[in-house]
């Protein structure tokens, strides 16, 4: 297996002159920095970060689960011909082409074979990591493919039974605003600190997905799939969640200011010191939230389901809710309300 690794080891080497793996200190941004360092997108200096961890995440001993050396070194061929390490190679070809086929092929070798997928999710996920699409508002169209293939290589017909929706990629501190993510797969994937605002995740699968301090501004999440996915210190602000799934979503101290939750499903969720300002949340099943400290001023909550939930401290100046069903609600008494407060018919404010 040693000499394996080796033979692996130089033939990446001999793709990328002056390769060299990573420590994960070192492929991390400094705890705190939520921008990393831009020294230009594309640059060679930042592309030789992207092959270290990338041959890290290759030759790491029990890294995979469904790849090792061995099947990393025996897997299947492109349709040129190149083994899979060579490919990988010509992930840093300075060739925009050259990257679009092998990003194409790593997606066709990973749906053919089971062995190679996981390898194949590290590899375009540090590919993202590392290609920023700052300052364009979109993604750069080598970047946008490969977050479609992470977001779609499980979908593959011979995917084992139960991972047909698992990612699970580590896409942290990503800049991606505006990308086209609608329909794809990313459940449980961590995308802590992610710049995906504006972002298109219209019936995207986000379930137990990992999105705290993310910015999510001006993002399209109409339908998108979130249960239990964290969005703690999230950013939402003016974002599209019309119809979205967010049961037991921990949205603790989110910025939802002017967001459309109209329709939404927050069953149980978390809304402890969030700001929801000005949102639409007509319609909104708040059943057993806790929207404890909450900021709901001039917030729309026409027709909203509130059984059971707690409304301590929660402020309601200005806010309408005509026709919600607050039937067991805890602490109405002590939300803060004003004469501008719309509450049902037969309640007395506070």
């Amino acid at each position: 297996m040693t000499s394996r690794r080796a033979r692996l080891r130089r033939a990446l080497i001999r793709c990328l002159p002056g390769l060299r793996p990573l420590t994960p200190n070192q492929a991390r941004p400094p705890e705190g920095s939520f921008d990393p360092p831009v020294t230009g997108r594309g640059t060679p200096l930042r592309r030789m970060g992207t092959w270290g961890i990338v041959l890290g995440a290759l030759l790491a001993a029990g890294g995979l689960i469904y790849a090792d050396a061995r099947s990393v070194e025996t897997s299947q061929e492109g349709e040129s011909g190149d083994t899979y390490t060579q490919v990988v190679g010509r992930l840093g070809s300075g060739r925009i082409e050259v990257r679009l086929d092998a990003i194409r092929t790593l997606r066709r070798l990973a749906q053919d074979s089971q062995r190679d997928r996981v390898t194949t999710v590290d590899v375009m996920a540090a590919y993202v990591r590392e290609h920023e699409s700052m300052p364009e508002a979109r993604p750069a169209t080598d970047v946008q493919l490969a977050l479609t293939v992470l977001g779609s290589v499980y979908d593959a017909p011979n995917t084992e039974l139960g991972h047909h929706w698992v990612c699970g990629c580590d896409l942290a501190r990503i800049r991606a605003p505006g990308a086209e993510l609608s329909g794809l797969n990313l459940g449980i994937a961590d995308l802590t600190r992610a710049n995906l605002r504006g972002a298109y995740l219209n019936g995207t699968d986000l379930a137990y997905a990992d999105l705290s301090g993310a910015d999510l501004q001006r993002a399209h999440l109409n339908g998108a799939v979130l249960p239990n996915a964290v969005l703690f210190m999230a950013d939402l602000g003016e974002a599209d969640l019309t119809g979205a799934d967010l049961s037991g979503v921990d949205l603790f101290e989110a910025d939802l200011r002017k967001a459309d939750l109209n329709w939404a499903d927050l069953d149980g969720v978390d809304l402890f010191n969030a700001d929801l300002r000005g949102a639409d949340l007509r319609e909104v099943n708040l059943s057993g939230a806790s929207l404890r400290g909450a900021d709901l001023r001039g917030a729309d909550l026409r027709r909203a389901s509130l059984r059971g939930a707690d409304l301590k401290g929660t402020n309601l100046k200005g806010a309408d809710l005509r026709g919600a069903d607050l039937t067991g609600v805890a602490n109405l008494n002590a939300a803060e309300t004003d004469d501008a407060t719309k509450l049902p018919a037969g309640i007395a404010g506070t």
